[in-house]
Order: C-alpha cells, then sequence, then structure tokens
C-alpha cells in the first residue's frame, strides 16, 4: 500500500485529491507507512534487449536479476526477504521501517549500453492514531457558554497539520479552538477537528450543544442571574453605609461648633 502525494501546500476546506509529487525533474516521490509495503514501478524499454536489472539505494547496488537466466541475487542481507518483484520487475518493498528513507533508482543493462531511467525517492511516515478532543466549557458572566477545545493525537510530527473546521466551513488552522455559544440566538453549531500527515487524515467532530448542556442548565443561569443581583444589592447598600457614615460624621462637626459658639456667647455676660 502506498501514496503518491503532491509536495504542495494544503489547500484546507476545499476537499483533496490524488496527485504526483516530484522533488526534481528525475526524481518521483513516493510516500510510505511504517510497517506497510511499497511498489516502486518499472517499465522496460522495448527498444533495447535488457539482460540485466539493478535496484539501487541511495547509490549502492541492493538487487541484480539476471533476466537471461531468470537469477535474483539480493547483495545486501539487511533487505532479506522484504524485495520482491512483480512480473514486470517493479520493485516491491514490505515491512517498511523508517531507514529506508532515502532515493532509489534502476539501471538497465544491455550488450552495448548502461540506461538509468528517473528514480524514487521514498519518504516512510507513521500513521496517526487515536484522534480526541480535549474540551473545557464554562458559563461566562453574559450567559453564554464558552468553548475552549484542543486536538489531540498519537504520532504527530513536524509533517502533521491540524485545523479546525465550522458548520460554515470556516477553517482555523492549529490544535487549539476558542468560541462562543448562545443558544439564544445561534443554530447547534458543530466544530470538526482534522489532523493530516502525507499518509493519514483523521476527523472527529463535537456539538456545541452537547458540550455546553452541563453548563447551561436552568439552574447556573437562576444562580448567575442571582449573583449579579446580589452584587448589585450589596454595592448599593455599601454606597448607603458610606453616605451614613459621612453624613454623621459632618452633622458631628456642626454640633460641636454650635455648642462652641453658644459658651462664647454666654461668657460676655458673666
Amino acid at each position: 500500500m502506498f501514496w503518491l502525494l503532491p509536495s504542495l501546500p494544503f489547500v484546507f476546506c476545499l476537499g483533496s485529491g490524488n496527485a504526483v509529487s516530484q522533488s526534481n525533474s528525475t526524481s518521483l516521490v513516493v510516500n510510505g507507512v511504517l510497517g506497510g509495503s511499497v511498489i516502486l514501478p518499472v517499465k522496460l524499454p522495448t527498444e533495447v534487449d535488457v539482460s540485466i536489472i539493478t535496484w539501487h539505494y541511495n547509490g549502492t547496488a541492493i538487487v541484480t536479476i539476471d533476466l537471461k537466466r531468470e537469477v535474483k541475487m539480493v547483495l545486501n542481507p539487511r533487505w532479506g526477504e522484504r524485495l520482491n518483484f512483480t512480473q514486470m520487475y517493479s520493485l516491491n518493498l514490505s515491512n517498511l521501517m523508517m531507514a529506508d528513507t532515502g532515493h532509489y533508482s534502476i539501471q538497465f543493462t544491455t550488450k552495448t549500453t548502461t540506461i538509468v531511467p528517473s528514480g524514487y525517492t521514498l519518504r516512510i511516515f507513521r500513521q496517526l492514531r487515536n484522534l480526541k478532543v480535549i474540551n473545557h466549557v464554562q458559563l461566562s458572566e453574559n450567559e453564554t457558554c464558552d468553548i475552549y477545545l484542543i486536538c489531540a493525537v498519537e504520532n504527530a510530527d513536524d509533517t502533521s497539520s491540524f485545523w479546525w473546521q465550522d458548520s460554515r466551513n470556516i477553517c482555523l488552522n492549529g490544535t487549539n479552538f476558542t468560541t462562543s455559544w448562545d443558544p439564544k440566538n445561534s443554530s447547534g453549531q458543530n466544530y470538526t477537528c482534522i489532523a493530516k500527515n502525507p499518509v493519514t487524515k483523521l476527523s472527529l467532530s463535537v456539538s456545541a450543544q452537547s458540550l455546553c448542556e452541563g453548563v447551561l442548565t436552568k439552574e447556573n443561569l437562576y444562580q448567575g442571574g442571582t449573583w449579579i443581583i446580589t452584587t448589585f444589592v450589596v454595592a448599593i447598600l455599601i454606597i448607603i453605609l458610606v453616605c451614613i457614615l459621612v453624613w454623621r460624621k459632618r452633622r458631628g462637626r456642626f454640633s460641636s461648633e454650635f455648642s462652641l459658639q453658644g459658651c462664647r456667647f454666654l461668657s460676655c455676660f458673666f
């Protein structure tokens, strides 16, 4: 099982298609899955009589096939039984390892010449697994549901891409997604996390309604409204108390000044 994929930027939310990637004019990029298998196709030239086929890995011969005597010789024990060939001598490499990454080329030998057609650049990737969405929700002061989401997956590396897509096909790159949902002003919303690397694409959707049903209960909304009213009443009481204290302080100062002036007035007669 193998993939021929483009070395082009992802175009999110527009769908995906099959394509071929070439790192240069003579090397075709092939993506394989760790532990899987891959086939590197070969097209025998028809204009010449090929006697020997030689496969090279990073410039070193790994196997030769004598077409006249129908003999295959593996030149490196590392490959062992993992190397097989189709009827047309395409290379079938099984039980792929990360160490198999590299450049593969083929050489045709005739009685008079040697032909080296275009080769392959093999890349090995781990499949992404166990996609999950970590969520945290809370009731905001304006009685909407604040949603915090994180997309997580096993075997992610620097070749992995993540993005979020909502019911309106609006996309946001990255693993984290934050939004607010108001059931009074919005219909049900779904948020989809998508994880992709060159050999895997996974997606998982969550519903705003199901995420928020625990915090948007009547009891919570009532408690939120009660908290606002209580805060307002306490603030009013504090203001009233401060006003009373200021008034009493000013009243006491006025009474003292009035008594002092009365004593001075009486001293004029004695």
